[in-house]
């Protein structure tokens, strides 16, 4: 695996955040795929952890711009620690302070969320990890972190993004009619009083969140297994 690069210059991340560029580059994905919002439900002041699936090359954009941009919520993006590798994407990873994921490092990785939340951001998680043709098994992170911090998982299903994870000719890969379909919180409370152990209360909320997310997308469900 290739070793993470040094994260880029200080003046580099503040270019990618400053107010003008941050205005122009959410309005290019605005105006190329939409990004709309779909039954938006009543959002907890406190941190919250935001969990949906993946189906495209761009969706981790489209979640920090409808969640930084659109509902104003400050938070980190759960990202495949080789990301940082890619040029242009390494300054929104770095200069938006995600959180970054390596193989087999699931406790680093949970630690991570942990502080992220404990510093009063959100967490907005891809939980298949990986792009995906049909819904794929989710990952249990999100669920642990939701159980040993109390903070509730918003479940959210991306509509529209399939089409540009296909082989397709270029122009019609860069534009669509994205939404962000959300569905009802999940507390971490009742899977505490069920479960004895974290693992098996981690698998429990994760179904649940799977289930959630699946009701709402536009393509096929594949097994969870």
């Amino acid at each position: 695996m290739k070793k993470n690069p040094a994260p880029p210059a200080p003046w580099k991340l503040r270019l990618i955040r400053h107010p003008a560029i941050d205005w122009l580059h959410f309005s290019i994905w605005r105006l190329l795929f939409g990004c709309r919002l779909e039954n938006l439900p009543n959002l907890p002041s406190g941190p919250a952890i935001f969990v949906g699936n993946h189906g495209s090359h761009f969706d981790t954009f489209f979640v920090h711009e409808i969640f930084r941009r659109r509902l104003r919520r400050d938070g980190h993006a759960v990202a495949w620690d080789q990301m940082a590798n890619i040029p242009f994407v390494r300054l929104v990873i770095y200069g938006f302070h995600a959180v970054l994921v390596a193989p087999r490092q699931e406790g680093l990785a949970l630690r991570q969320m942990i502080r992220a939340l404990d510093s009063g951001g959100d967490l907005w998680v891809l939980s298949e990890g990986q792009r995906n043709d049909v819904l794929g098994s989710f990952h249990t992170g999100a669920a642990a972190a939701s159980l040993l911090t109390g903070c509730p998982i918003l479940p959210f299903s991306l509509r529209g993004v399939q089409p540009l994870f296909k082989n397709l000719p270029w122009p019609a890969r860069i534009y669509g009619d994205v939404s962000v379909r959300f569905h009802q919180p999940l507390f971490p409370e009742p899977y505490r009083k069920e479960f004895a152990d974290l693992r098996t209360a981690a698998q429990a909320m994760t179904a649940a969140v799977r289930y959630s997310v699946a009701s709402g997308i536009d393509y096929p469900v594949g097994s969870p297994s």
